[in-house]
């Protein structure tokens, strides 16, 4: 070989190598994939042909130039690249379905709360619009792909198709078009624009799409007598025959999927949402699909494809034996005061379906029958709902193992009614969401007769149990009657609530303006000590005894901004004047002078507050003495005299002596933080009125209370009972502290069926990710 043709590079080995594996295609897959290829292609050529037109009409009604430019140059940016998207998404069809005979399935990579924050705002609109596109064609073509599907699993040996595996399925299509899409450098606004498009040229059109590619399959040969039940049964092995036989193949089963459809994007990564954020005729859909992935994982492909499958028996036959079962279900254990001693565990749980297994088996004879997958997964996952309520530590054991009463009931509405898990308005769950919320604040009484609350539940739950059947309407009438038990309650609570509120605010005004007196007094005496001269204790006694109450009064009626303060602060300067060393004659005679005036004033004021005459006449007579040594120039002496005197009587100090003593931010200590924790305080900063609470004392006695009010000026929180009668307040710090020592708890206040159903998803989601691994 000479050098020239050394350096020749085979460009065609590339081709020859992707021929090559386009051969290894059974022959019916190969020619669709040829013509699924050119029919996409052409649906997307309708998405560049009107891209134009939208474009400018967007520009036509821009607001500024700007907004226009943008528009105009995602119109020629669009035109550059359509040529390479085309190719691109062409090219990632072709290998879509060479992929389903040469490669493992596509795991989809879960997308982290890290890895989500990480995406710029432009690019979660991006997910967000082709998360709405996929779901939205998943709903109408999605009998149409499950026939698609099974055709083309029957093509495969080696692996079993899912429909997140089709690779004509709209997600595929959607990530096609987004990786085609990725170096289109348009504002987001535009391609926002163009996946509408796409929407409506491509997956608008996926249905008669679907439709010729079954044709060809089934003019192939290929399962040309196929009906929607067997399809669903292909592909998912374990489904429920009798639900989606003759009278019900217009059914749409559920995808094969771990979670929603319109809860992945298109990379294949599942959103981390809560149950209340899952379109609701997705919940119970997204819960099924986890756990049939789940029991994929556990089993080999063999026994998914070849174990024995009994007879199913029909939902009529197994509401029919669990009403049966409900009817037998034994009373629990009471204590001395007639409450439920002991909740139910996790394996009295599991029972539930032991018993019912063991009952059918009964009723066939003998005869080993199996329940119907749907049904089967409503009951797992009551049984998991349930399994939550009795580990959920906002409720008491009483109240667990009354509500763990309704676990047959709940499957029986499960079984009859999947808008249980779909609908938030649902009755039944409306009503076990009320029992909760009001077992939350329950505190035992002195006997489970003389307890209203418990008894009306005990009452609901005994109802529900001797009477449901298959009326779901029973519920709704329950929950109307609790409804009205509780606003009959709620009103009479909500006046002692009322009153207990006045009084904690009256309180809290007085504890304000007993501060700024104190606060105003400690500033003045300091001032008047600063120059080193102490304050005759009989002063400071005058002062804290029996003039802080005068500016107490005067403080709450008009203020610290009226005429009435003015006038009693300005005597307390005289006051403080008037005991100080007098150095000069001028001094002495102005004292002399304005003595009479100012002990009649000061005498005045206390008789106004009604203080003692006795304590009064003896404080100014001492005030009196005082004056007349400071006049002769005496004031040291008497006042070390009178200082000997309190300490020998042993005088109990004042809240002015402590303030003083603890200097001039005394007052606010009762304010301060008994807990560093900032984590703690934050919470207790987070609660709002409502909160509830579980308090224990060192008894161990456990009391359940509601958050009243935050008295803002004081930051002291008031706690009262469901009769609104206050059980407990603590300062902001104080009751930091009490978290801080588990005296205590924070109540999750939560719909309890939503927390539940949220935390089984989430369950689910973590097993199947480490079943994954």
């Amino acid at each position: 070989m000479n050098t020239s043709e050394q350096k020749i590079v085979p460009l065609r080995s590339a081709a020859a190598s992707d021929n090559q594996r386009a051969k290894s295609l059974p022959t019916p897959l190969l020619s669709l994939q040829g013509r699924a290829k050119l029919k996409l292609l052409e649906l997307l050529a309708g998405v560049f042909n009107n891209i134009d037109d939208n474009l400018f009409e967007l520009a036509s009604r821009a607001d500024n130039n700007g907004d226009q430019n943008l528009y105009f140059e995602s119109m020629r940016e669009v035109r550059m690249q359509r040529r390479g998207i085309e190719l691109n998404f062409g090219k990632a069809i072709s290998h879509s379905v060479a992929e389903v005979v040469n490669e493992a399935p596509r795991v989809a990579v879960e997308a982290s709360a890290d890895s989500l924050s990480l995406l710029e705002h432009h690019e979660l609109e991006q997910i967000v619009a082709l998360d709405g596109m996929v779901a939205k064609s998943l709903g109408e073509c999605n009998n149409e792909l499950m026939l698609l599907t099974a055709r083309c699993d029957a093509l495969l040996t080696d692996r079993q198709l899912s429909f997140e595996d089709n690779p004509l399925s709209p997600k595929v299509l959607g990530k096609a078009f987004v990786d085609a899409c990725d170096n289109l450098d348009i504002d987001i606004k535009s391609k926002l624009m163009l996946f509408k498009l796409f929407d409506k040229q491509v997956f608008g059109k996926l249905q008669p799409f679907y439709q010729q590619c079954n044709a060809q399959l089934e003019g192939d040969g290929i399962l040309p007598n196929l009906v929607l039940a067997d399809a669903y049964r292909a592909i998912n092995p374990d489904a429920e025959e009798s639900l989606l036989g003759a009278d019900s193949l217009t059914q749409q089963p559920p995808q094969d999927d771990g979670v929603s459809l319109d809860q992945m994007d298109v990379f294949g990564a599942e959103q981390e949402s809560s149950p209340v954020d899952l379109p609701e005729q997705d919940v119970f859909r997204s819960v099924q699909q986890l756990m049939t992935q789940l029991q994929r994982f556990s089993a080999t492909d063999t026994q998914a494809k070849l174990a024995p499958r009994t007879r199913a028996v029909s939902r009529d036959q197994v509401v029919s034996a669990l009403s049966e079962i409900q009817a037998k279900s034994a009373q629990l254990p009471v204590d001395d005061l007639g409450y439920v001693a002991v909740a139910p565990s996790h394996n009295d749980l599991k029972m539930a379906s032991e018993q019912l297994v063991k009952q059918l088996t009964e009723a066939s004879g003998g005869q080993s029958r199996r329940i119907g997958q749907l049904d089967e997964d409503a009951i797992n996952l009551v049984e998991m709902l349930f399994g939550y309520i009795l580990d959920d530590k906002n409720l008491s054991t009483a109240m667990k193992a009354l509500i763990a009463r309704l676990q047959i009931p709940l499957i029986k509405v499960a079984m009859l009614d999947k808008e249980l898990f779909n609908s938030s308005q649902h009755p039944a769950r409306l009503l076990l969401n009320e029992l909760a919320a009001n077992a939350l604040g329950w505190n035992r009484a002195k006997g489970a007769q003389r307890d209203k609350l418990y008894s009306k539940i005990e009452q609901i739950v005994d109802q529900i149990t001797t009477e449901f059947d298959d009326d779901i309407s029973l519920f709704q009438q329950l929950l109307v009657d609790l409804i009205a038990f509780n606003e009959s309650e709620d009103r009479r609570a909500r006046l002692v609530e009322q009153r207990t509120l006045t009084a904690e605010q009256g309180r809290a005004k007085s504890e304000n303006a007993r501060r700024q007196v104190e606060r105003q007094l400690v500033e003045r005496i300091q001032r008047a000590e600063s120059g080193g001269h102490e304050l005759p204790v009989v002063v400071t006694r005058f002062l804290g005894q029996a003039w802080s109450d005068v500016l107490f009064l005067i403080c709450l009626r008009e203020g610290v901004e009226g005429e009435q303060w003015r006038r009693a602060m300005k005597l307390v300067d005289n006051l403080l004047w008037s005991v100080s060393p007098l150095k000069t004659s001028e001094q002495r005679q102005r004292l002399l002078k304005v003595m009479p005036t100012l002990l009649r004033s000061l005498r005045s004021g206390l008789q106004q507050i009604g203080h003692s005459e006795f304590d009064t006449t003896e404080l100014f007579e001492q005030l009196e003495a005082l004056h007349m040594a400071n006049v002769r120039g005496e004031l040291h002496a008497v006042a070390n005299e009178y200082k000997q005197q309190a300490e020998q009587q042993s005088v109990a100090p004042t809240s002015l002596d402590e303030a003083l003593a603890g200097g001039a931010d005394a007052g606010a200590s009762e304010g301060e933080d008994f807990c560093a924790d900032e984590d703690i305080l934050e919470m207790v900063d987070s609660m709002v009125a409502g909160s509830w609470v579980e308090v224990s004392d060192n008894d161990e006695q456990q009391l359940r209370a509601r958050l009243a009010a935050i008295i803002k000026s004081t930051e002291r929180y008031i706690f009262v009972n469901r009769a609104g009668v206050k059980v407990a307040d603590w300062l902001r710090g104080e009751l930091a502290a009490e978290v801080e020592k588990g005296h205590v708890k924070l109540l999750e206040s939560g719909l309890l069926f939503d927390r539940a159903l949220e935390s089984v998803i989430n369950n689910l989601r973590e097993m199947k990710d480490q079943r994954r691994r």
